[in-house]
């Protein structure tokens, strides 16, 4: 089989969330005004000017995947790239198109927990690029937004922040990248406050809660001048309705009287669950000129590698699925080659949903040697390929093997139900252990971090049959997910704790 490059591994321990539209989000882009003038400024001085069209503008994205100076809370990379995939989807028919110019793990606690301090800012500009787009991802921000943007272009402080939660929605990340490029929300002049009949009267008044913005009319027969609304006709009236479904129901009045009705399926607005989210064609022809800008000449003029879109998948060859491995601890992971791949994403974990202890591991090969495993253990894996350009993927082929041939671990089977609640916990909450037992047995419940190592020796105990309730010693665990597990002689069982 054909091998493709030296490996080049990168280690990360993450979660895995679905791609999603269905969380309310906020965004914490702040200096609005600023980017609605940067906009018209861009506009003016291409009013005269031919945008050549049709050619594809690419541009260099650096992701940063934040984790804290420890190592622990590491970023999905399989959501890294899903989060680039989104981009290309909502930039395509601009002809603009996003690559990773480099993925980077970052280990930066003050980034990570606290982005919008000095400290983070700070950081945050020493490490950007100041030849791409720059995204960093935290495992926090400050305020509990889902992104923000700081700006402004060319400046030390000109780059992106999402939240770990975020980075597979369909609509964060194109948001932010709106802005980047000038666009405003839609709600142009409401961004600080969601309409409130209360607090704003319905109908509305002249202007918008920041004082200098004329409010839109719901039939746009006062757009046009510079200081209403969003700076776009094709943009429908917009007073910042929150977090609400695309199936909204129209309640609020323009100046006018007349019902207001937003266009939900913006990206530039914060409803979610809608089928699909577009930009208006105004919006488009901004998003142009500012990549044409003289703020923006730094991201003009590359391309990346291969432009070849990966249209299949991996197909797994061995170990065989299912079979058990010669080694105890050593296994090769070994597939085809994929036409257009430079890189495989390669997880493995012991349990199918890659959410436990899933282990992330960058490679150039097509094969991928793993080591440490747990004697008589049955692993998960699969391979996602990809290139700077093409990170879209199908749901990959999964396969399973086991470390050696020893006899599996069964369950406890005096255990009728094992529960850690709450959970996920902060590391000050009480959290507690419910143990449910048909009869009596010896054993014992200790604590593991993602690595496998025994933090908490917790309980030793016969445990009587019926009812049996622990709490869990919190103090020594940091923000991170972990393994409680309850072990006999007859077997064990294991649950996930997460600690925010």
């Amino acid at each position: 089989m054909k091998r493709i490059l030296a490996i080049s591994s990168l280690l990360l321990c993450a979660f895995v969330l679905p791609s999603q539209n269905s969380l309310p989000f906020t965004c914490g882009t702040e200096h609005l005004e600023d980017i609605k003038q940067e906009m018209l400024k861009n506009r003016e001085e291409f009013k005269n000017l031919h945008i050549q069209r049709g050619a594809i503008n690419y541009i260099p994205v650096k992701i940063f995947l934040v984790a804290y100076n420890d190592g622990t809370g590491n970023i999905s990379v399989m959501n890294a790239l899903r989060m680039m995939c989104q981009l290309n989807k909502a930039y395509v028919d601009q002809n603009i198109q996003f690559y990773i110019k480099e993925l980077k793990t970052l280990q930066n606690t003050a980034i990570a927990e606290t982005p919008r301090s000095s400290g983070g800012t700070l950081q945050m500009s020493l490490n950007k690029d100041p030849k791409a787009v720059n995204i960093f991802i935290t495992q926090k921000i400050l305020d509990g937004v889902a992104g923000y943007y700081i700006g402004p272009a060319a400046s030390s402080n000109d780059f992106i922040v999402i939240q770990s939660d975020y980075i597979a929605d369909v609509r964060v990340a194109p948001h932010e990248m709106g802005h980047y490029l000038s666009l405003p929300h839609t709600f142009h002049g409401w961004d600080a406050d969601a309409w409130d009949p209360a607090k704003n009267g319905n109908p509305v008044g002249k202007f918008a809660p920041d004082g200098i913005t004329i409010n839109e009319f719901a039939d746009s027969s006062n757009c046009g001048p510079k200081n209403v609304g969003d700076g776009f006709c094709d943009t429908p009236a917009d007073y910042n309705f929150g977090s609400n479904t695309c199936s909204y129901t129209p309640l609020a009045k323009d100046p006018n009287g007349i019902l207001v009705h937003p266009q939900t399926n913006n990206f530039m607005n914060y409803f979610f669950g809608c089928s699909e989210y577009i930009f208006t064609s105004n919006q488009k022809d901004a998003v142009l000129a500012s990549y044409n800008s003289s703020g923006r000449r730094d991201i003009r003029g590359t391309s990346p590698p291969t432009v070849t879109t990966i249209t299949s998948q991996a197909t797994l060859r061995t170990p065989a699925n299912g079979s058990p491995t010669v080694s105890a601890d050593t296994v090769t992971l070994d597939w085809d080659d994929v036409p257009g791949a430079t890189s495989y994403l390669v997880q493995y974990d012991v349990v199918s949903t890659f959410e436990l202890f899933v282990q992330s591991i960058i490679t150039k090969e097509s094969k991928l040697k793993i080591e440490k495993l747990t004697q008589n253990r049955t692993y998960h894996w699969r391979v996602i390929p990809f290139n700077e350009y093409s990170t879209c993927f199908l749901d990959p082929q999964r396969f399973t093997f086991k470390a050696g041939a020893l006899t599996a671990v069964p369950d406890i089977p005096e255990v009728k139900s094992f529960a850690v609640y709450p959970n996920p916990a902060f590391n000050d909450d009480k959290v507690h252990i419910q143990l449910e037992s048909k009869t009596s047995f010896n054993g014992t419940i200790n604590v593991y971090d993602i690595r496998g190592r025994q933090l908490i020796y917790q309980f030793k105990d016969k445990f009587q049959s019926g009812l049996t309730a622990k709490e869990l010693y919190m103090d020594v665990l940091k923000p991170g997910v972990y393994a409680v597990v309850l072990s006999s002689g007859q077997g064990q069982v294991t649950r996930k704790l997460v600690v925010l």
